[in-house]
C-alpha cells in the first residue's frame, strides 16, 4: 500500500546503526540507532533489548507538512512486544520532544496500546488518548494500525480487526515543525520499549478497513515468513519420508483444522479450539495466545507405531515469539496434563527441553534433556529430538547436537490414551506462542547426517565479500540470456544494446550463426578471440564481444567457475569502449567492469530511457527526448536511485500530459 506513504521502515539492513526509510518519497527520513548495544539484528527485524532508540537526525519536515495539509494520518507497525508489563506508555513510534510534548505517539501501556495525537482541541501532549482493549497486547507478532481521517474518526486496529474508536476534535495546524521522529523510546530517553520491530510506516491519509486488512494479510515480512516457507520447503524437497507417522505442513491458509499429510493410516488431524488467537501467515500458523490445538481423540496409531519400533524422531520448524515463555511451553506433546506424558518437546525460556517416558525416566519424562542457555532465539529454528532402539536420545537445534542421554530401550510404559497436541498442554497451562512451519513425527531415529541436512535449510547469502557478485550484471536472469551456454555474443549484445544504448547491424544472410561448442584448449573467450581475429567478423564483433569478457567465469545458468568443463582456465579481464569515446578502458575483474558501467552516465541514461518507455507503454519518439533529458537530470539531482527515477517519470509532462497535436 503506497498511496500517501510518507515513511516506511522494513528493518532489513541486518547490520549497522542505521535504518533506511524505503518509502520512496523525496527527502527520506533515515533513522540512527543511538546505542547499537541495545539492539540486535536478526532475521525478520530488529530486536530492541535495552536502553536505546532509533531517531531521525533532523525534523521530518516533509512528513509533518504532508499530514498537516491532508488533515489525516495512519500509523502502522508490525511488532513483537517482549512482554505485557512495559508502560509509560513505552514508545513504539513517536513524533515528539520529550514526555510532555508531541505531535503523535503510538505506545504500549502494559497489555494495551495507546495513541496520543495532538490537535487544536487536545493538550500539547496529545491527550485525551485512545487505548485498545484491556489484554489486547500479547508477546507475539502483532499488526497495529491507528487511523484518523479528516473528519476526526479515529480507530485502532489489531491484526486487521477494529479494537477501539474515538472522535477526535480539532485539526493538525498546531503541530510543531521542530519535533523529531523516533522509534523504541522517547526523545528524552525515558520511555523505553522492548521487543522486535518488523515494520513501521506513517501515511498522510487514513487507510480504509480493507487497506488495513490487506496490509495485515501481507504480513509485513514478520519473521521472514516467505524465507521460512522457502527454507522448510528446501529442507523437505529431498527428505526421506520413510517411517513417517504424522506430518503437519501448516499450509492450509485458513480454517481451524491442521491436516496430517503423512499418508500413514487414519489421519491425525489437529483442531484449533480458539482460532481467534491464531493467524495463518505465509508459510505457517502463528499462535499468539493460549489455545489448545489437538487431536480430538487419543493418537493411538502413533503411540502403537513408536512402541513397536522402540524408536522415534520428533521434528519441528518453528519461530518462537520470545525467549521468556517457560513450563516448558509445549511445542509438541503426546501427554495428559502437566505430569504425565509419552514425550514432550518444549521451550523453557532461552533453551529447548525434551521429555520422554522410558525405562530410566518417570511418567513425566524426567530427567529431561535440555539445550544450553541461549540456544532458543526468536528466529526460524529447526528442532529435532531422536531416540534409538537402544535408548540413546539426542536433542538437535539447527542441525547441531545440543544434548544427549540414554533413557533405556523400553517404551512399554507408554500410554495409548494420550492425545497429540501443539502449542499447549491438555490442562491448558503450558501455552507456547510463535509460528509453526512444520511438525513431523517418525517411528525411527533420523541419523545425525539427516538431521544436519534438514537443519541447514536455507539462509541468506551475503555477497558483500564476493566482489564478482553483485548488482544487475551478475544476476541470474541476465546471465541466462544466452541459453545454456555462456554466450559472448548474447551477453555482449545485451551490454551494448540494453546498457550502452548502441546498435550493431545484423549478420549477413550468408553467415552461419550456429554456436560453436567449447572444447579442451578452447573456452568461450577463445572462440570469441577466433572471431575477432577474422577480418570478416572483427568489424562488428569487436564492438560487443569484448564487453562480455568479464563474465566468462559465469556459466550459462549463472554459476561461478574458475575452469570450465574441459579444464580451460577462465578469465575476467578485458577492456570496454564506451560509445562516443576514442579509447577503450581496461579492467582486470568483473567487479571493475561493473564499476565502470555503474559510473557511466550513458548507462544511467539507458536505464532511465528503459523505465520511461515501460511506464508509458509505448516506444519513445524523437519528440520525447527533451522530456527524457529533464527526467534524467531531475533523477540524478535527487541521487539517481530507483525511487528518484520513478518519481521523476511520474511527475514529468510525459506522464501527466497528453500531446493534442504534432509540433
Amino acid at each position: 500500500m503506497s498511496e500517501g506513504l510518507q515513511v516506511l521502515y522494513r528493518f532489513e539492513e541486518r547490520g549497522g546503526d542505521r535504518v533506511g526509510d524505503v518509502s520512496g518519497a523525496a527527502e527520506p527520513t533515515d533513522l540512527k540507532i543511538t546505542d547499537p548495544s541495545g539492539a540486535r539484528w536478526q532475521p525478520g527485524g530488529l530486536a530492541v533489548t535495552s536502553s536505546t532508540m532509533l531517531a531521525s537526525g533532523q525534523p521530518p519536515a516533509r512528513l509533518i507538512r504532508s499530514i498537516k495539509r491532508s488533515g489525516a494520518i495512519t500509523i502502522e507497525a508490525w511488532i513483537t512486544p517482549a512482554d505485557t508489563t512495559q508502560s509509560g506508555p513505552a514508545r513504539i513510534i513517536t513524533l515528539s520532544n520529550g514526555i510532555g510534548a508531541r505531535n503523535f505517539t503510538l505506545g504500549q501501556a502494559a497489555d494495551q496500546f495507546e495513541v496520543r495525537l495532538r490537535t487544536t482541541k487536545s493538550s500539547g501532549n496529545g491527550e485525551p488518548s485512545l487505548t485498545s482493549a484491556k489484554g489486547s497486547v500479547v508477546a507475539a507478532p502483532m499488526h497495529v494500525a491507528y487511523t484518523c481521517d479528516a473528519a476526526g474518526n479515529a480507530v485502532i486496529y489489531l491484526n486487521g480487526q477494529a479494537s477501539s474508536k474515538q472522535k477526535v476534535a480539532g485539526d493538525f495546524s498546531n503541530w510543531d515543525d521542530k519535533f523529531h521522529l523516533a522509534i523504541g523510546n522517547e526523545l528524552s530517553g525515558d520511555r523505553q520499549w522492548t521487543g522486535t520491530l518488523h515494520l513501521a510506516a506513517v501515511y498522510d491519509r487514513a487507510l480504509s478497513v480493507d487497506d488495513v486488512r490487506r496490509n495485515h494479510a501481507a504480513g509485513g515480512a514478520v519473521n521472514d515468513d516467505k524465507l521460512a516457507s522457502m527454507a522448510v520447503a528446501a529442507a523437505w524437497r529431498n527428505s526421506d519420508r520413510r517411517d513417517l507417522v504424522a506430518l503437519y505442513r501448516f499450509d492450509e491458509g485458513s480454517g481451524d483444522t491442521i491436516r496430517d499429510s503423512s499418508e500413514s493410516g487414519e489421519p491425525l488431524d489437529l483442531k484449533i479450539d480458539k482460532p481467534n488467537v491464531t493467524n495463518w501467515v505465509n508459510g505457517g500458523l502463528t499462535v499468539y495466545g493460549s489455545a489448545s490445538i489437538a487431536t480430538p481423540k487419543p493418537a493411538k496409531r502413533l503411540t502403537d507405531a513408536i512402541k513397536k519400533s522402540q524408536a522415534l524422531t520428533v521434528e519441528a520448524w518453528v519461530t518462537p515469539a520470545n525467549t521468556t515463555q517457560d513450563g516448558p511451553a509445549r511445542i509438541v506433546t503426546l501427554s495428559n496434563g502437566s505430569s504425565n506424558r509419552n514425550f514432550t518437546l518444549g521451550q523453557d525460556k532461552d533453551r529447548y527441553e525434551a521429555r520422554l517416558r522410558a525405562a530410566r525416566t518417570d511418567n513425566n519424562g524426567l530427567p529431561s534433556q535440555a539445550s544450553p542457555s541461549g540456544s532458543a532465539q526468536t528466529g526460524l529454528t529447526h528442532l529435532a529430538y531422536t531416540k534409538e532402539p537402544d535408548g540413546q536420545t539426542r536433542l538437535y537445534v539447527n542441525g547441531e547436537e545440543q544434548a544427549s542421554a540414554n533413557v533405556g530401550d523400553n517404551l512399554a510404559k507408554w500410554d495409548g490414551n494420550y492425545r497429540l497436541l501443539i502449542a499447549n498442554e491438555t490442562s491448558g497451562d503450558r501455552p507456547w506462542v510463535g509460528t509453526y512451519h512444520l511438525v513431523a513425527i517418525y517411528n525411527r531415529s533420523l541419523t545425525p547426517d539427516e538431521i544436519k541436512a534438514k537443519g541447514a535449510g536455507m539462509s541468506r547469502y551475503e555477497l558483500a565479500d564476493h566482489p564478482a557478485r553483485g548488482g544487475l550484471l551478475t544476476h541470474g536472469s541476465v546471465l541466462t540470456i544466452g541459453g545454456d551456454e555462456a554466450s559472448m555474443v548474447s551477453r555482449g549484445l545485451f551490454v551494448l544494446h540494453d546498457l550502452l544504448y548502441s546498435r550493431v547491424g545484423h549478420p549477413p544472410p550468408c553467415v552461419d550463426t550456429t554456436p560453436v561448442p567449447t572444447k579442451q584448449g578452447l573456452s568461450m573467450r577463445g572462440l570469441a578471440e577466433v572471431r575477432l581475429a577474422d577480418s570478416s567478423c572483427v568489424g562488428c564483433h569487436a564492438r560487443f564481444e569484448p564487453l562480455a569478457f568479464g563474465l566468462e567465469k559465469f556459466d550459462g545458468i549463472g554459476a561461478y567457475h574458475e575452469i570450465d568443463e574441459h579444464g580451460n582456465e577462465l578469465r575476467e579481464d578485458g577492456e570496454i569502449l564506451f560509445p562516443g569515446k576514442r579509447e577503450a578502458v581496461k579492467y582486470e575483474t568483473s567487479e571493475e567492469l561493473m564499476d565502470l558501467l555503474a559510473a557511466s552516465d550513458r548507462v544511467r541514461m539507458a536505464i532511465t530511457r528503459k523505465l520511461t518507455q515501460f511506464a508509458l507503454g509505448r516506444p519513445l519518439v524523437a519528440a520525447d527526448m527533451p522530456h527524457l533529458e529533464r527526467i534524467h537530470s531531475t533523477a540524478q539531482e535527487r541521487g539517481g536511485t530507483y525511487p528518484a527515477v520513478m518519481t521523476a517519470i511520474v511527475t514529468s509532462d510525459l506522464v501527466r500530459m497528453t500531446r493534442t497535436e504534432n509540433r
